[in-house]
């Protein structure tokens, strides 16, 4: 079917598939907005504001506005320098503010996700139709049309696609390395071989999780191939010193980065007890995550997904290495064959990936699956695709048509209903209620600098509107010196302050006897809903 428009003497053609790309794209964007407007009523909102969320926020603070010294960071094992850092600041240089800087970041990463998948789907089939980026679109608006209506568990694993610092920054840097990679595999050209030694490096370097995601992988499926004598030595040879270069600069960076004490030294002796009650540890972990099947649905999605993973892939190796055990396989096959492989290494050290990290599997590590379910959905369109080729099944134009016009209607329809349901709260307004309390007392209490752990410190110094400062303690009341500024405590000459004066503390997460005992009764307590404020006139950090 083909629109004609005349203007001014002119036609203009545009084909029905044609016109559906824009209008899918718009309702893509329409979900996404509502998925986020819809966490304000939900009450999901701290979830996108949290400690751990404003790690880069208060660097860029300490970078730009505060300048104090970088010598006194220390960060996390996994820094986030690129993509995440790059764009969040970028971001928020242009947008002066953290909650814009944030929606924005969002919507952003949600859209380069979708734009990689189709990316992805149409370098392994080899397919530049129109209807690929509609399906594709059209899939992930569905996704995240439910996420925001339904709420709960799925809205719980879908909020980490718009989230910076929880590894989605890293796993796009993985999709792009596949492509990259089939790429080569297809063309030979060696600037593919730049761009997958480039990517590898930026994201090995700022989330060690991507040797998980992608460099193992790679690696375990190059050699598969070459064992199945699939690819040559040489294309192997190429790949495998790329990676190779890879790991080891990741490797000296992490040492030099320990070296100048920007992480915590991890404890060897430690390392080597835990070591010996890793099978303990295993079985507690399956243990945990058997258990959270029975509680939280999410745990059913991801298992859903991995098997999907497992089966779509084993029906494509097995169907062309039956295929093709006697003659060359061609592009198209060997970039499904690879990408099958990968996603099956890829998507199963992803889920043990909390184990080699000292975690346990269970919901709470979530936001390591959600390549998995990325995986999960681009195989099983993948698979859709490729049988309809090869059974030479042709869907009659005009059913896809008027398939694809409900399947947009259907979802619009509840995008928008979704909308009016939540009132669409604006997602920017967001500020605190501790924030707001200590805002609103400090004139009376000259509330200025505090006191408080690690979940209240950054969020009470990133929202107040009376720059009010508060710094983290350990329960103890001992200086947490992580993910912070040691000069932060005692200020600097260069910086914005020096030499504070801390005269309010937030029990919440401390020890209150502790503070009772060590700094004596406060003169005033004031109840900001139910966090407890003492509130001092003495110093209770002195320099």
């Amino acid at each position: 079917m083909t629109i004609c428009i005349k203007h001014k003497n002119k036609s203009f053609k545009f084909s029905l598939n044609q016109l559906l790309i824009p209008f899918s794209v718009i309702l893509l964007l329409l979900s996404i907005y509502v998925f986020l407007n819809s966490a304000q009523n939900r009450g999901y909102i701290k979830i996108f504001f949290d400690a751990d969320m404003l790690y880069l926020p208060s660097l860029y603070r300490d970078i730009f506005i505060d300048k104090f010294s970088l010598d006194g960071w220390r960060f996390s094992h996994v820094q986030y320098f690129f993509p995440d850092m790059f764009l969040y600041f970028l971001i928020l240089i242009f947008s002066g503010n953290l909650i814009i800087s944030t929606f924005l970041f969002g919507i952003f990463q949600a859209l380069v996700l979708v734009f990689s998948s189709i990316c992805l789907i149409r370098t392994v089939c080899g397919d530049t139709n129109p209807q690929v980026t509609v399906i594709v679109t059209l899939v992930y608006t569905s996704i995240f049309s439910i996420g925001s209506i339904a709420g709960g568990n799925l809205f719980e694993l879908l909020h980490y696609v718009f989230k910076h610092s929880f590894h989605i920054g890293t796993f796009l840097c993985c999709i792009w390395g596949v492509i990259f990679t089939m790429q080569f595999l297809q063309t030979k050209n060696k600037k593919y071989l730049i761009y997958i030694l480039t990517i590898s490096i930026l994201a090995g370097i700022s989330d060690k999780l991507f040797v998980v995601m992608f460099i193992v992988p790679l690696f375990t499926t190059i050699m598969i191939l070459r064992i199945l004598r699939v690819l040559s030595q040489k294309t192997v040879s190429k790949l495998g010193d790329r990676i190779t270069i890879a790991s080891i600069i990741i490797i000296i960076f992490s040492l030099l980065i320990k070296i100048n004490n920007f992480v915590e030294s991890p404890d060897l002796s430690s390392k080597l007890d835990n070591f010996g009650k890793y099978i303990l540890i295993l079985v507690r972990s399956i243990n945990n995550f058997g258990s959270d099947i029975g509680s939280n649905p999410n745990a059913y999605l991801i298992l859903f997904f991995y098997f999907s993973i497992i089966f779509s892939s084993i029906y494509f190796i097995k169907y062309f290495l039956d295929r093709f055990r006697n003659t060359q396989i061609k592009n198209r096959e060997l970039n499904i064959l690879f990408f099958s492989l990968f996603s099956l290494f890829s998507s199963s050290f992803m889920l043990l990936s909390p184990l080699f990290l000292g975690l346990y599997l269970n919901i709470h590590a979530v936001r390591y699956f959600i390549g998995i379910v990325v995986l999960s959905l681009n195989l099983l369109i993948l698979a859709s695709i490729y049988n309809l080729r090869k059974n030479q099944i042709v869907i009659n134009q005009k059913i896809y048509k008027y398939f694809i016009i409900s399947v947009t209607l259907i979802a619009g329809i509840g995008l928008f209903a979704t909308g009016k349901l939540n009132k669409v709260k604006a997602f920017i307004s967001y500020y605190p209620s501790l924030s707001q309390c200590l805002d609103k007392y400090s004139n009376d209490y000259e509330l200025t600098f505090g006191l408080s752990n690690y979940w209240n410190s950054s969020v009470v110094t990133n929202f107040s509107k009376k720059n009010i400062i508060v710094n983290q303690l350990n329960p103890d009341l001992s200086i947490y010196h992580w993910l912070n500024n040691k000069h932060w405590y005692c200020g600097e000459e260069k910086a914005s302050y020096i030499n504070p004066k801390y005269t309010f503390i937030i029990t919440e997460g401390l020890e209150r006897n502790r503070i009772l005992q060590q700094f004596g009764s406060p003169r005033k307590i004031l109840m900001c809903e139910e966090t407890e404020i003492f509130i001092y006139k003495k110093n209770l950090l002195r320099c």
